[in-house]
């Protein structure tokens, strides 16, 4: 699937994505309305235009969840995985690794898995495998790499400013934003504590560890999760989440499961 493809798929209205109909009714409409307010007065993550023209909503969550350096990067996965997978790499890329390589090496991926068959493309479990397979190479070279990503994410981790008194006057299409991002989000803990969260790392910091709970099927580890995420430890959450994906995926390598999906 090339560009040019995906983005007559996203624009298709029958097309479904991972960004589902959303049915405002399902989240407390207060909670979007601030979580929307949050998204409004966040900086802009990124300041160039996405060579892929999207509709306004889906530009605001390229604008504010995804960095400059992941823009600058072949992105190629499942359209239905899209979005989410986006914030995922750019989250890992930034926080645990300090390296874009690994956006230039999916896409690689994905063009092999073309060729064997069109309709073929990385989804958001082939992502964290690779995530996963870089974080242990990592981790064994240079065990030191937690304290820096922990710099990293808190430095990058810009607090929206206002003070929520202004509710009344956030935009619509900020409230849509609000429920795109909320919407993709299928752990029910999350969902319901994401819209209180008012700072950018925290926010993808959450979507990587919805990502990753997906793929867990410990009881205990997926309420250690989500407990962390009510604690507003964000962070903590999000490295408990890569390091039980590494107990789960330690044997397995990059050529294995591209072999995998491959199949």
């Amino acid at each position: 699937m090339n560009d040019i493809d995906l983005i007559a798929a996203l624009k298709n209205k029958n097309t479904k994505t991972n960004i589902r109909e959303i049915d405002l009714g399902e989240i407390e409409t207060h909670q979007l309305v601030m979580f929307g307010y949050t998204l409004q007065n966040l900086p802009d993550d990124s300041s160039k235009d996405f060579p892929l023209n999207f509709g306004p909503v889906q530009a605001l969550y390229i604008d504010k969840l995804v960095s400059d350096e992941a823009i600058n990067n072949p992105i190629k996965t499942t359209r239905e995985d899209f979005f989410k997978a986006f914030v995922v790499m750019d989250y890992a890329a930034t926080v645990f690794f300090d390296d874009f390589s690994m956006f230039a090496r999916i896409a690689e991926f994905g063009d092999e898995m073309e060729r064997r068959d069109p309709e073929l493309d990385p989804n958001l479990e082939f992502v964290l495998k690779y995530i996963v397979a870089q974080y242990l190479m990592n981790n064994i070279l240079d065990p030191s790499t937690e304290a820096e990503s922990k710099e990293r994410y808190d430095r990058l981790n810009v607090v929206a400013g206002g003070s929520f008194d202004n509710l009344r006057d956030v935009p619509s299409h900020y409230i849509s934003l609000a429920a795109l991002v909320v919407d993709q989000i299928n752990n029910e803990v999350i969902k319901d504590v994401l819209p209180t969260i008012n700072s950018r790392y925290d926010i993808k910091a959450a979507i990587f560890c919805d990502a990753a709970l997906d793929f867990i099927d410990d009881e205990c580890d997926i309420e250690f999760i989500e407990n962390t995420l009510l604690a507003g430890r964000e962070y903590d959450a999000s490295v408990y989440a890569i390091t039980t994906l590494c107990k789960l995926y330690a044997n397995a390598s990059i050529s294995m499961f591209r072999d995998e999906f491959e199949e």
